[in-house]
C-alpha cells in the first residue's frame, strides 16, 4: 500500500460525514476497472447497511464523475469526488465483478485535513 495521507469525508452520508483519514491505500482491480482500496482510521458498522454486524475500516474507492476520472487516477487534483463500496458479505474468492460490491455512500476524497473539515458540509 501506499503511504500518503488522504481524508475521505461526505455530507450526503450520515455514516461518512465524520473526516476519516487514509494512511495507507493501493490500487486493486475488481473485474475490469480500478478501485482505490483505502485503510480509514475510523471504522464504519456495516449494520447500518443491513450488510453484517462487524465494522470496516477497508473501502474500495472509485471515481464519481468520468470529467475527474484523470485526476482520481493520478491523485493529484482534489477534491475528488468518489463512490464508497465494500465487498457484499456472501462473497468468497478472489474474482469478484462490480456486482459482488455495495455502494455504501457518495464522498469526497482530499489531500489536506482543513480542506476536508471546511468543506464537508
Amino acid at each position: 500500500m501506499t503511504r500518503k495521507t488522504l481524508y475521505l469525508t461526505s455530507s450526503e452520508s450520515q455514516s461518512f460525514a465524520v473526516v476519516r483519514r487514509i494512511d495507507k491505500f493501493d490500487w486493486r482491480r475488481v473485474g475490469d476497472r480500478e478501485y482505490l482500496l483505502v485503510e480509514t482510521d475510523i471504522p464504519v458498522n456495516l449494520s447500518t447497511y443491513e450488510l453484517s454486524d462487524v465494522s470496516e475500516r477497508e473501502f474500495y474507492l472509485s471515481n464519481r464523475f468520468v470529467e475527474e476520472r484523470e485526476a482520481f487516477r493520478s491523485l493529484e487534483s482534489f477534491p475528488i469526488y468518489v463512490n464508497v463500496w465494500v465487498p457484499r458479505p456472501e462473497i468468497n474468492g478472489d474474482e469478484w465483478t462490480q456486482d459482488d460490491l455495495f455502494n455504501l455512500a457518495w464522498a469526497t476524497l482530499y489531500d489536506n485535513l482543513i480542506d476536508a473539515e471546511e468543506k464537508r458540509w
